[in-house]
């Protein structure tokens, strides 16, 4: 069975004077479903790099959750820990030639990490909207147009696309909605596929098409 890794978001229980790595169990059922292995990736390991190594992953989700330090307002959910070890990870994935997709803010740090910027928008955070194929004749990734779900407030628009990334779905406003690289193995989409009950078969057929195929 393939071995997908996936990041966890930082969240601070002061009443336990902890800070925790977590992530919503609905991962694992997605994950499983495709079907393949989860495995949890910690944010605060010494040596990240050579931990995923002993993982002998087949693929990495960069999950939701957090803000980009660098993006944050005061006050902001941040987690520069999590910044740090997500872009060792893009940095491994690129290098071994490893699958990767994310989402949310993982498709946000993507677009970071190649060069892009983000931009702060309105109308993205708990809401749902329609996407649109940037090419539908160039994205075997996505067969049909879709409605998805939304949760974020920075966005990224073409102006501010990284270079290397590919449009492959649009929302409201021109916002960019998916995208891939274009010779590496990096996918992104701004919805959340483990927040769809039941899920979308169109999602999972992204992820089986990514990491399984």
């Amino acid at each position: 069975m393939k071995r997908i890794g996936i990041t966890q978001r930082v969240e601070t229980v002061e009443s336990y004077g902890e800070r925790r790595d977590c992530l919503d169990q609905q991962w694992t059922t997605f994950i499983e479903k495709l079907p393949a292995l989860p495995l949890l990736l910690p944010n605060r390991h010494s040596n990240p790099l050579g931990l995923i190594d002993g993982m002998n992953l087949d693929g990495v989700i960069l999950s939701g959750g957090n803000t980009l330090a660098e993006y944050a307002a005061p006050g902001a959910n941040t987690a520069p820990e999590r910044d740090a070890t997500e872009k060792a990870l893009v940095d491994y994935c690129a290098e071994k030639n490893i699958p990767m997709i994310g989402v949310c803010r993982g498709m946000q740090l993507l677009n970071d990490y190649f060069g892009g910027r983000l931009t702060q928008t309105d109308g993205h955070t708990a809401v749902r909207h329609p996407i649109e194929l940037a090419d539908v004749n160039n994205c075997p990734e996505f067969s049909t147009a879709k409605e998805v779900n939304s949760f974020h407030d920075l966005g990224v628009f073409e102006e501010g696309l990284a270079p290397g990334l590919q449009v492959l779905a649009k929302g409201p406003n021109d916002s960019v909605e998916a995208v891939k690289h274009v010779s590496l193995p990096l996918w992104g989409v701004m919805w959340h596929p483990e927040r769809e009950l039941p899920f979308v078969d169109e999602d999972l057929n992204l992820f089986r098409n990514v990491f399984l195929s």
